[in-house]
C-alpha cells in the first residue's frame, strides 16, 4: 500500500480504480481498532474503491487517540492530498459514524453516502470498553461472535478474533471510546448527501433498531436488510451488497 503525507500525518492507502478519471470513486472507511481488510477483496476491487487505514491502524504511523470528529477530519486532509473533491463515501460500524460526521460538516464533499451496520449514536458496552484491556481475548471472542449471523464457521471467527488482537489494545480501547462518545442523533435532517443503508437483521453490536432510526431520520435513503446476516452483512453477503450499491449508485 502506498502512503501520503496529509496536512495532518501520513496515511497509508490502495487505490483499487483501473481509471482514476472516470467516475467518482468510492472511499471506503473501516471499522473500530480495525484495517482496510475489513471490507472484502471481491468489494474493493468490483467496486474499484480506494481503501484506507485510518491513523495508527494497520500500517498508518501511530498518533494520540481520536474522536469521530478527528478521523473525519482526517479523511478530508486525505481527500485534499489526492486532490479528489467528491466522493461516495462507504463507511462500516465506527467508519459509518465517520461517514456521518463528514456529510454534517463537509456535505460539499460527498456525492453519496453509504452506511453499513452503524448508527447515529454508537453506544458501547463498558463492559467491551473495559474488558478488551483486562480481558483481551474473551472480550475480543465476544465481540467477534456477536459480529457475525448464520453465516459465520467457526474458522471465519477464530480468523475474525486473530485479526482483531493484531491491533494494540489501547488503540482498539480508544476507537470504542471515540464510538461511545459519539452521538449525532439530533443532526440526522441535516444529511443531503443521498443514503444508502445497509443493515443486518441479526446485528448485534450496532441493532437493527439503530439502522431503521437512521432511516427514518435522513432525508434522501434507501435501507436495506439483511435477514440472515451480522454485523459483518457486507462480508457475509458480499456479492448481493455490491449489487445494491451499483444499482443504487447509478440513480443518484
Amino acid at each position: 500500500m502506498p502512503i501520503i503525507e496529509t496536512k495532518r500525518g501520513k496515511i497509508h492507502y490502495k487505490d483499487y480504480r483501473k481509471d482514476s478519471s472516470s467516475n467518482t470513486p468510492y472511499l471506503l472507511i473501516h471499522g473500530a481498532g480495525s484495517q482496510y481488510m475489513d471490507f472484502p477483496s471481491l468489494m474493493r476491487r468490483n467496486l474499484q474503491t480506494i481503501a484506507i487505514e485510518l491513523p495508527s491502524h494497520g500500517r498508518s504511523p501511530q498518533r494520540d487517540s481520536a474522536s469521530i470528529e478527528d478521523y473525519a477530519q482526517d479523511i478530508i486532509a486525505f481527500l485534499d492530498a489526492l486532490n479528489l473533491e467528491k466522493v461516495i463515501v462507504i463507511g462500516h460500524s465506527m467508519g459509518g459514524g465517520i461517514a456521518q460526521q463528514i456529510a454534517l460538516d463537509y456535505p460539499e464533499r460527498l456525492k453519496g453516502l453509504i452506511l453499513i451496520a452503524t448508527g447515529a449514536r454508537l453506544a458501547v458496552n463498558s463492559a467491551i470498553i473495559e474488558g478488551i484491556l483486562t480481558h483481551p481475548e474473551e472480550t475480543a471472542r465476544s465481540v467477534t461472535r456477536w459480529s457475525w449471523g448464520n453465516f459465520a464457521d467457526d474458522a471465519l471467527i477464530e480468523q475474525g478474533i486473530a485479526h482483531l488482537l493484531e491491533t494494540p489494545l489501547e488503540l482498539i480501547q480508544g476507537d470504542y471510546i471515540a464510538c461511545n462518545q459519539f452521538d449525532v442523533r439530533s443532526r440526522l435532517s441535516e444529511i443531503k448527501a443521498e443514503t444508502l443503508i445497509i443493515a443486518g437483521a441479526k446485528d448485534k453490536m450496532t441493532p437493527l433498531e439503530w439502522n431503521q432510526a437512521l432511516a427514518d431520520n435522513i432525508p434522501n435513503n434507501l435501507l436495506a436488510i439483511f435477514e440472515k446476516s451480522g454485523h459483518m452483512v457486507h462480508v457475509e453477503q458480499v456479492e448481493a451488497v455490491i449489487d445494491l450499491i451499483r444499482d443504487w449508485a447509478e440513480k443518484i
